[in-house]
């Protein structure tokens, strides 16, 4: 049985999220998560930042059910990762777009413990915030546009 970590759902209805109101995001993210995950569909292609990660590494997970996303032919590549001062610098420095995905590397979630509290799926620009009380949508209206939705997480986080 799926237990509800949170009440309300936020998604994203704006384009994107770039520039500085990306990095003031991801920073308020980094600060309020423990771990994050990305998705590798292909690991190999940029192997820079893969190593600069990999000492974050906590686990790599292989599911063919992720947040907002399912596949059936080959599974997906899901590494899971320490969130601190150091990872969050390695993103910052790589990316400055929430929408914007290089060499194979997409899909960003944060998590609080195994809480989510934001997924993304970067191909389909989907982003949702998982907040515990309705107002806390204020702190997030600086960085886009947000409308309240029925989406309930399917899949259960447990690392």
């Amino acid at each position: 049985m799926l237990k509800s970590c949170y009440m309300f759902t936020y998604s994203l209805i704006s384009n994107n999220i770039i520039n500085i109101k990306f990095k003031k995001f991801m920073k308020y993210l980094f600060e309020n998560s423990t771990h994050f995950t990305l998705t590798f569909h292909n690991k190999d292609y940029d192997e820079v930042l893969y190593k600069k990660l990999s000492s974050f590494l906590i686990k790599n997970i292989k599911t063919f059910n992720w947040y907002r996303y399912k596949t059936v032919e080959n599974p997906l590549n899901i590494f899971v990762y320490s969130s601190n001062i150091v990872s969050m610098n390695i993103i910052l420095n790589n990316f400055n777009s929430l929408f914007e995905y290089h060499y194979g590397i997409e899909d960003i979630c944060f998590f609080n413990k195994s809480k989510l509290i934001f997924g993304s799926v970067t191909h389909e620009n989907i982003a949702d915030l998982f907040l515990d009380f309705k107002d806390d949508i204020k702190y997030f209206k600086e960085f886009g546009d947000w409308k309240l939705t029925n989406y309930k997480q399917d899949i259960d986080f447990n690392f």
